[in-house]
């Protein structure tokens, strides 16, 4: 894998995440409209939490607050929330972060081959690091969208 390449496809994917929550309010990210399984909050949680298990294969996701694992993993819903929200801000500020962070461990990673594969479902496999970029790009960029289509709705 390119770490280039990567890097750039990265400024891209959150450069346009960026973009979109610019004018979210603190009120519009928790709306759920519906046909619509989860909130803006949570898509940007998401991407947060699962960025931070793919990349860093890490199921603790240590580079987070212990909690997001809870709130954001795979499965969660904002229904099942109690307590107050985390602020977009605080979010927006922990995709600054992580972007960083994930520059630095794929550039000292981008051609290894994982020691483990990483198995997810019964049909997918991903045996190098270059396949779990891709694949956590694709996914934030495909919540990305969904968060596009909340914004539109709300």
């Amino acid at each position: 894998m390119d770490y280039s390449q990567f890097a750039k496809q990265l400024e891209i994917t959150r450069g346009n995440l960026y973009n979109v929550l610019e004018s979210v309010s603190e009120t519009s990210a928790d709306n759920q409209p519906a046909g619509f399984s989860n909130t803006i909050r949570w898509n940007v949680g998401h991407i947060l939490t699962v960025a931070e298990m793919f990349i860093f294969n890490d199921r603790q996701t240590s580079g987070l607050p212990k909690d997001y694992n809870n709130l954001f993993a795979p499965g969660t819903k904002p229904s099942d929330w109690t307590g107050e929200s985390i602020l977009l801000a605080t979010l927006l500020a922990q995709l600054h972060d992580q972007a960083v962070r994930i520059k630095q461990h794929v550039e000292i990673r981008c051609g290894e081959t994982l020691p483990e594969p990483l198995k997810l479902g019964p049909f997918l496999q991903l045996n190098s690091m270059g396949e779990v970029c891709h694949l956590a790009l694709f996914h934030e960029a495909m919540h990305t969208g969904f968060i596009h289509a909340l914004k539109r709705i709300v």
